[in-house]
């Protein structure tokens, strides 16, 4: 009875453990399901975040190819138009120093022009220094022989006072002394008029240099005059091509401030746009990490199978120097066979050749007994 009960027992323990296994092994498939479940849920959303994420770059790629093409744009823009007015300035000043030199070489030729006139001037005057300087030297020489002439003279006079208070001498004396008389009056008289007739050429070469000299002057004059107008009207000139100049320079400026603002606003907008680009990238680097770490696991798993395509070539290129070995190893039997038949060749030719000279003089010896009178007749 009592092992009746420990069997009832022992089979309701029995029972009661099968209820909890099938317990277990049910609840264990509702886990395993649910686990399925969830992980089948997961994979579909890690899809479907990977699907969106992948259009979500795209879109991000799209988003900074487009911003980065307007940035571009812009900022191209804006250097050509920079380039643009750094061409036009460039022109500007290559204009204002084209108009520098030109102004220059007009003053340097003005300058060239008024030294002319100073040249011309004191030559002027140093001519009419030296024919003030000639006049001089023939008044003075005029005056020393007019004062010998009338030295001369009064000594005539003297002379011929003395004659006259010697009246009482002989005639033909005073003849002598009055035709004496006659010629010093003659002599005197030619030299008076060669004293006038020279003093009219200086008077008349007097005139004419201070003629040429008052000519030379006004001519100089009016050619300063003439320098001076054109000075003035290049000055002018200059001045209205500077006032020009800065007119162009004020509109410049006022084209370079408005492209200054709009460079201003453009590199806010590019800032802003650089913020969200960071923000982008920061996400992307996100992304770059997650897809970095599964790259990593690529790279281990591309090393893995270099390894192994390494050991295969290896093994390969051995396999390959083995058998090139072995076709060089063969091709150098075959090599010395074909050398030790070449030598064969060649001695079997010499004997050849031997042997067809001695058959060549055999012949000539039988055609030579076959020519003989005493040979036998066949």
């Amino acid at each position: 009875v009592q092992e009746r009960q420990r069997n009832e027992t022992l089979l309701q323990e029995v029972a009661e453990r099968d209820k909890r296994i099938t317990g277990l092994e049910s609840r264990n498939n509702e886990i395993i399901t649910r686990i399925e479940q969830e992980r089948r849920e997961w994979q579909e959303a890690w899809q479907k975040q990977q699907k969106e994420w992948e259009e979500h770059k795209k879109e991000i790629i799209v988003k900074e190819d487009v911003i980065q093409t307007q940035t571009e744009e812009q900022v191209s823009k804006v250097m050509s138009m920079l380039a643009a007015l750094e061409m036009e300035l460039d022109q500007e000043r290559r204009r204002r120093k084209e108009v520098e030199d030109n102004n220059t070489e007009k003053i340097k030729q003005v300058e060239t022009l008024r030294q002319e006139v100073m040249r011309i001037t004191h030559r002027a005057e140093e001519e009419r220094k030296k024919l003030e300087g000639s006049l001089f030297v023939q008044e003075v020489a005029f005056e020393s022989q007019r004062t010998a002439i009338l030295e001369k003279y009064q000594q005539l006079q003297v002379e011929i006072i003395s004659l006259k208070g010697a009246l009482s001498e002989e005639h033909q004396v005073l003849a002598l002394e009055k035709e004496k008389t006659k010629g010093i009056e003659t002599a005197f008289q030619q030299a008076r008029d060669n004293n006038t007739r020279m003093l009219n050429t200086v008077e008349q070469d007097k005139a004419h240099w201070q003629k040429v000299l008052l000519e030379e002057q006004i001519r100089s004059e009016q050619r300063l005059k003439e320098y001076v107008s054109l000075s003035e009207q290049v000055k002018k000139s200059r001045e209205t091509e500077v006032r020009k100049l800065q007119d162009e320079i004020t509109l410049l400026s006022a084209e370079m401030d408005e492209l200054r603002l709009i460079y201003i606003s453009t590199k806010v907008e590019n800032d802003q746009r650089k913020s969200r680009i960071a923000e982008l990238e920061a996400e992307f680097q996100k992304i770059v990490q997650q897809w970095e770490r599964e790259r990593a696991e690529w790279e281990d798993l591309l090393v893995n199978e270099q390894q192994l395509w390494e050991r295969r070539k290896n093994e390969a290129i051995l396999r390959e120097q083995r058998l090139a070995g072995e076709r060089e190893k063969e091709i150098k039997q075959l090599m010395s066979q074909l050398d030790d038949a070449r030598v064969k060749f060649i001695s079997t030719r010499q004997e050849l050749h031997e042997k067809e000279n001695k058959i060549y003089e055999l012949q000539l010896q039988i055609n030579g007994l076959a020519s003989s009178p005493l040979a036998k007749p066949t």
